[in-house]
């Protein structure tokens, strides 16, 4: 690390990942921006969908437990539930 310091390495890195990539455009004067909120919406989008959609899968994980479990181990007598129930959890524990 020291070598690097030394030698400038880590202040070409800096400036290389902190100012970007891009070079400068003499002609229209334009340089390489660096990132801002707008750049990213895309990526607030799908990370807020993805929480939304754990949510309501949280919740229904939650009403299936809470109050189908029950009912449907009434109705089910031959057991063909609990055996799908009994697989899943077995695949899932490995």
């Amino acid at each position: 690390m020291q070598v690097w310091l030394y030698s400038g390495e880590m202040e070409r890195l800096q400036r290389f990942w902190m100012a970007g990539a891009c070079k400068k455009n003499d002609a229209k004067g334009e340089t390489s921006k660096p990132l801002g909120v707008l750049n990213f919406t895309s990526a607030f989008i799908l990370l807020t969908s993805g929480m939304l959609l754990a949510a309501v899968l949280l919740l229904l994980e939650h009403l299936y437990f809470a109050f189908f479990r029950a009912k449907l181990r009434k109705c089910d007598t031959v057991g063909c539930c609990s055996l799908v129930s009994l697989v899943c959890s077995v695949y899932f524990a490995r």
